[in-house]
């Protein structure tokens, strides 16, 4: 909700002065490294009773981030929100039953873009950026056991916090009031230990040295959108 206000009121501000809004939309792929969470999947794997095999273990999957600036403004011209998620899976399955232990993460971004022309080529813009932000990640921990008709099922949320940053080029080839091009970058995420929600004293991990926490950090490429709106205030 905060959100949605702070972006409500930057539209209204950029309308009365009469100045142009860039409305953008970046969609592709993002890896990811979640090393602490793997760690923490194997060893929930290994003590389980059940011969259970990790099937998936957090693969790099589709990102979203929607951008709203000001385009006139350089070289700080804009703020995003964004999404991410991810996943991993212990599973056993046969004719007497299933056992899966199931983490589900979903991220939610939001902080500040950054990019300045760096070259001009046939019409198109090569553009280095920077963007920083913070990430809110949630995580789902489910265990389900069904044996013949019975089954159990117990449900943990978790909640984790970080601060990231990504560096990256762009692409860009302007048409009317649109944009349109490529982007490649890679974000470094720094991160605490994810805490129960509800109860920030209880940590999730195999020890208190071990302790797991989101880490987003990887590769980001895709393709990026550009709306344009306004009267042209200057160059």
């Amino acid at each position: 909700m905060k959100k949605l206000i702070i972006f409500s009121a930057f539209i209204l501000l950029c309308w009365s002065l009469k100045a142009q809004i860039s409305f953008g939309y970046r969609g592709g792929y993002g890896s990811y490294s979640m090393k602490s969470l793997s760690a923490f999947q194997e060893a929930a794997c290994s003590s389980s009773i059940f011969p259970a095999k990790v099937v998936t273990q957090f693969p790099g999957y589709f990102t979203h981030r929607l951008y709203l600036g000001k385009p006139n403004w350089s070289p700080l011209n804009g703020a995003y929100v964004g999404y991410l998620t991810t996943a991993g899976r212990i599973s056993i399955s046969d004719f007497s039953g299933k056992y899966m232990f199931d983490m589900v993460l979903n991220g939610f971004q939001d902080g500040f873009h950054l990019d300045e022309i760096i070259s001009q080529a046939a019409g198109i813009d090569f553009r280095g950026y920077l963007e920083f932000g913070a990430t809110t990640t949630f995580l789902q921990l489910r265990e389900y056991l069904k044996v013949g008709d019975e089954e159990v099922e117990e449900t943990y949320r978790f909640m984790g916090h970080g601060i990231d940053v990504q560096p990256g080029i762009s692409a860009m080839y302007q048409l009317s009031n649109f944009r349109f091009g490529c982007y490649l970058g890679y974000e470094l995420s720094i991160a605490a230990a994810f805490y129960e929600q509800g109860n920030p004293k209880t940590k999730l991990g195999t020890s208190s040295s071990n302790l797991a926490k989101p880490e987003w950090t990887g590769v980001r490429t895709g393709i990026e959108v550009t709306y344009i709106i306004g009267k042209k205030l200057h160059d």
